[in-house]
């Protein structure tokens, strides 16, 4: 990839360790993580809530930034049904529908 260009890659943290996800971020390169969560948290995995990620993620490295313009859990417009009709989940259908917008 040429120095112009940044790569993007998704993760998620499912069940994994804190030792886990930077073991995860270290054998992939990343050097930041951009939190698109609107609500970042988890009640079973207190590591990954945002205020956590914030504090140990720059500690092991990995730069942190919260982004919740990107997030999810969005309502959409009746009228964007006919735009993305084959999303069966209407809360993907309204997350694609942010994903065309300007604040996106």
């Amino acid at each position: 990839m040429s120095e112009d260009r940044a790569l993007l890659m998704t993760f998620g943290h499912g069940t994994l360790s804190q030792a886990a996800i930077v073991d995860v971020l270290h054998g992939a390169g990343v050097e930041q993580v951009v939190d698109v969560r609107r609500f970042p948290g988890s009640r079973r995995h207190p590591h990954v809530a945002r205020d956590e990620f914030e504090r140990w993620l720059p500690a092991a490295g990995v730069a942190y930034r919260w982004e919740p313009r990107l997030g999810g859990r969005r309502r959409s417009d009746p009228a964007e049904a006919a735009v993305d009709p084959w999303w069966q989940v209407e809360a993907f259908r309204a997350y694609a529908a942010h994903a065309r917008t300007v604040d996106f």
